[in-house]
């Protein structure tokens, strides 16, 4: 996984974006510039869904 420049905020406040190899978004965290601590993180998840075609909203 490949990390983007981080950026910090007003508040002192980073924030560091993770993706993954193909370039998606996968986490994101907070963290204070004084010290370092976490603030918050988040992660995401892809999910494909395969709907039966007897139960497609267009048929």
């Amino acid at each position: 996984m490949a990390r983007l420049p981080s950026r910090v905020c007003r508040g002192g406040v980073k924030v560091t974006n993770t993706l993954d190899a193909a370039g998606t978004p996968v986490s994101r965290t907070y963290s204070r510039t004084s010290d370092g601590a976490l603030v918050a993180a988040s992660s995401m998840i892809e999910t494909l869904v395969s709907i039966p075609p007897d139960l497609h909203p267009e048929r």
